[in-house]
């Protein structure tokens, strides 16, 4: 069996439906459990359908017996990402709750930088700006393994897997910046 590089402990295989709303744990190495929300189970990117939208918060408990209320409030660990299922499928995403998404700013401000600098929403519309740096992720399909990536540059652990030299997951955000005036 081929085992994968990952930081990410195993924590459920789920092949229950993924749907707006839902809150999820992941535990990095020797770290309490971090806490993400799908923010639109039906997420496009131009022609790709049925993406998945997801926000992970800078907010971590010793267990996670309830959904707790302070995500509402929570910063972003990461900026927001559009992914798949497979994170749940292979057991490091473990859903434990439901929760409606309109008390979340970050949700409302969440927009994606396409690699021509345009902006986008989640279903491919195109945003005149983004809101902010914190909520803006970039437009493409993140796997699980990358989400480890970012998670773990994030909290200081050591990556899995040695990255390309040069590589910066945030480069956008420095454009983002110029553009701006941020």
């Amino acid at each position: 069996m081929n085992k994968e590089k990952i930081n990410l402990e195993f924590l459920e295989i789920s092949k229950k439906k993924i749907i707006t709303g839902d809150i999820f744990v992941l535990k990095p190495p020797k770290m309490k459990f971090y806490y993400g929300i799908v923010a639109n189970a039906d997420a496009k990117m131009f022609s790709a359908e049925r993406i998945l939208h997801i926000h992970f918060f800078d907010f971590s408990t010793n267990d996670y017996n309830t959904v707790p209320n302070k995500l509402y409030d929570s910063n972003l660990l990461i900026p927001p990402v559009l992914t798949n299922k497979i994170a749940w499928q292979k057991g490091y995403f473990k859903t434990i709750g439901n929760v409606t998404i309109e008390k979340f700013r970050t949700i409302k401000e969440a927009s994606f930088y396409y690699y021509n600098g345009e902006i986008f929403d989640d279903n491919s519309h195109q945003l005149s700006k983004p809101y902010s740096i914190e909520t803006t992720g970039s437009f493409s399909i993140t796997s699980h393994l990358n989400i480890d990536n970012l998670m773990s540059l994030r909290l200081g652990i050591p990556l899995a897997v040695s990255p390309p030299e040069n590589w910066n997951p945030y480069w956008y955000q420095e454009e983002l910046r110029k553009k701006y005036n941020w």
